[in-house]
């Protein structure tokens, strides 16, 4: 199918060049924009007048009429003339007049420099090259809504050819459009003198498009874009989102109701299990006092170690619950200064063993936001790692202190302690793990996992470096937010 050159009184809007364009009569039918900008003065003087009758130009040869006239023959003229552009100024200007070939239309392109119209004429041609090669459809409409081009992609979306279209009044082909947001777009374009764009669900084309309405002297310039996919990925993403808060909710239910169930058990644990255990080591010591004279040192040896394991049963217990809380309590996030929880943990630790030679190293002013009771429990945890596995060492070091690693904030403790077997420090964390034997540091191995799920509740990490015999350093970071 042949094409037909798109409008050029549409077209020539886009070029930087001042350009009029005349009918066969020599009328004034179009001035495009540049030419408004460049001559506002002159732009009222021509606007549906005779060419040769504006007193908007002075010509420089007396000739020019009649050269002007021969344009149909000769197919382009140069002239030089004067614009004026105020009450008593003139500009020197060059006139290249062209007749464009297939139209009934004469180019009139003003510049200083004689060069214009095979700059319009190339112009025109890309603008066509561009118009019928993208991805949206592309119509323009005249002053009385009747189609003067179509591309190839239009032609497509509104299932006719532009041989069908060119010509004709949309309304009178598409009487469907009226009342619709197409519709108004092309008024509010009217009334408003700038571009308006809609959205609607085409009946014509089965499918959602989106369009954009470019007013002009001539008339409009619509583009049009089938986002029927989009919707649809839209939409599917909105049926995802609602399946997904629906399972959410139910997850949520699910999760509120495992935690009744581990409330139900934490309270079991601490009231059921705990008094066979107190009357484990309640009798224990009721026959090591009363009959205590009557066994020899192994059976007094027997039941000792009963007590102990009750005793220490009971302490797994409460380390158990306590765990089990930290998933549960909310945060209370603030501002925390952690520097001053490390000094009072350590003043502490310190006035239980005031005989160690200790020597604490804390950076000032340290602040971190997070929950205060619970970071200050997962200091203690840390805090209380590092006073136990220096014990052994004359002098003893404990660090703590915070550096910035790119974009986040990492704290640490380090101490000068016995450290641990690097190989082992995908097991630090884990509930009940030991490193060392409870003939050479006592503990549960509680205090790690406690501090991960801490650290965690604060949407952050925790990990360590050490070595055997050369101390311990742990590092955690805080990503929670202040509310």
């Amino acid at each position: 199918m042949a094409k037909r050159p798109a409008s050029v009184a549409q077209l020539i809007n886009a070029i930087d060049t001042p350009i009029l364009l005349l009918t066969s009569e020599t009328e004034v039918s179009h001035i495009n924009a540049a030419f408004r900008l460049r001559f506002p003065y002159a732009t009222p003087l021509l606007e549906g007048t005779l060419l040769g009758e504006s007193t908007a130009w002075k010509w420089d040869r007396v000739d020019a009429p009649q050269r002007l006239a021969a344009v149909d023959h000769d197919g382009r003229v140069e002239l030089r003339a004067h614009m004026i552009v105020g009450d008593e100024g003139w500009q020197p200007v060059h006139v290249t007049v062209c007749k464009l070939p297939d139209e009934n239309l004469t180019v009139f392109t003003v510049q200083a420099d004689g060069v214009g119209t095979d700059q319009l004429r190339k112009s025109h041609q890309e603008m066509i090259d561009v118009v019928e090669n993208i991805s949206d459809g592309f119509y323009g409409l005249d002053r009385d809504m009747c189609f003067t081009y179509v591309n190839a992609r239009a032609e497509i979306l509104m299932q006719q050819s532009r041989d069908e279209l060119l010509g004709k009044n949309i309304f009178e082909l598409y009487p469907q459009i009226r009342d619709t947001p197409a519709y108004e777009a092309l008024n509010r374009a009217a009334v408003e003198k700038e571009m308006v764009s809609f959205e609607m669900y085409s009946q014509l084309m089965q499918t959602w498009i989106e369009g954009r309405v470019y007013p002009s002297d001539s008339g409009y310039s619509v583009f049009i874009h089938d986002i029927g996919e989009r919707k649809a990925a839209v939409e599917m993403a909105a049926q995802l989102n609602a399946e997904l808060e629906q399972r959410v909710i139910e997850r949520t239910a699910q999760l509120e109701a495992t935690n009744r169930e581990l409330e139900a058990f934490s309270y079991s644990v601490s009231h059921d299990l705990r008094a066979p255990l107190r009357a484990m080591d309640g009798f224990s010591l009721a026959i090591l006092e009363d009959y205590g004279d009557q066994l020899d040192e192994i059976g007094q040896n027997f039941l000792k170690r009963i007590r102990s394991a009750s005793q220490r049963m009971e302490t797994l217990i409460d380390s158990l619950l306590q765990l089990s809380r930290l998933t549960r309590q909310p945060l209370a996030v603030q501002p925390v200064n952690l520097s001053w929880l490390t000094s009072k943990i350590l003043a502490g630790l310190h006035d239980l063993q005031p005989e160690r030679n200790v020597e604490f190293v804390i950076e000032e002013d340290v602040i971190a936001p997070g929950d205060e009771n619970l970071l200050s429990a997962l200091l203690q945890n840390l805090l209380h790692n590092s006073w136990k596995f220096t014990a052994k060492q004359a002098k003893a070091v404990i660090t703590f202190g915070a550096k910035r690693e790119e974009k986040r904030i990492v704290y640490y403790i380090q101490d000068n302690g016995v450290g641990f077997n690097p190989a082992h420090k995908s097991q630090l964390f884990r509930p009940f793990y030991r490193l060392h034997q409870n003939d050479e540091f006592e503990g549960l191995g509680i205090g790690l996992a406690t501090a991960q799920r801490i650290v965690l509740r604060h949407q952050g990490e925790i990990w360590a470096d050490a070595d055997v015999n050369h101390g311990a350093t742990f590092y955690f970071t805080l990503k929670v937010q202040e509310a």
